[in-house]
């Protein structure tokens, strides 16, 4: 993956609030939201993860998904599971404090915890289809500020509504976002002045 020195400038408020937004049509079932400079942004990320279990054991999915909750555990990315496949839009907010978070509504499969966190080195957000990143480019989110950031992941309840569609030109654009991913920044990446 090419890496570019300069950071962009933050992307400026969309309306609705949202800091950004990006549609995706994933052919697996397990997406993902990191930085692009992450170690999960790797197009052999599955392949390791896969790589970690031991075929034909009874416990080769808990082996898979462990390799991919260390990465969260790391703050590496957040990932998640859907029910079917189809069209899908991720938003997503940003806010002032830790305080100011909603709720996680989306379980933490792939995390240890609801404490959820993302580092962001370059502050370039991007959306990954997990099982076939190998053929899949990262789909663009946002740009924000670089930096560590605490996290909040929204279910809005819409899921169903986009499983039939196969492309992305089908996603009506008054829909969605089907999930928000809420950030702040982390209170210890704040140094007094």
């Amino acid at each position: 993956m090419e890496r570019t020195a300069a950071i962009p400038d933050p992307d400026p408020p969309r309306p609705g609030g949202l800091s950004g937004d990006a549609i995706i049509a994933p052919e697996g079932l397990i997406l993902a939201v990191c930085d692009a400079d992450s170690t999960m942004n790797r197009c052999t990320m599955n392949k390791e993860a896969w790589a970690s279990t031991v075929p034909g054991s009874d416990a080769r999915l808990w082996d898979y998904n462990t390799h991919l909750a260390r990465l969260a555990a790391d703050h590496l990315g957040l990932a998640w599971m859907l029910v079917l496949w189809g069209v899908y839009r991720v938003g997503l907010r940003m806010h002032a404090a830790p305080h100011c978070l909603p709720p996680s509504t989306i379980p933490p499969l792939l995390a240890a915890d609801r404490d959820l966190r993302l580092n962001c080195p370059s502050g370039r957000l991007v959306l990954l289809d997990v099982e076939c990143m190998e053929t899949c480019p990262p789909v663009p989110l946002a740009v924000i500020a670089p930096g560590r950031y605490r996290a909040a992941f929204v279910d809005h309840g819409t899921e169903q509504d986009h499983w039939e569609l196969a492309d992305a030109a089908e996603y009506p654009p008054e829909h969605g976002p089907d999930w928000m991913l809420h950030l702040a920044p982390d209170p210890a990446e704040i140094t007094p002045s």
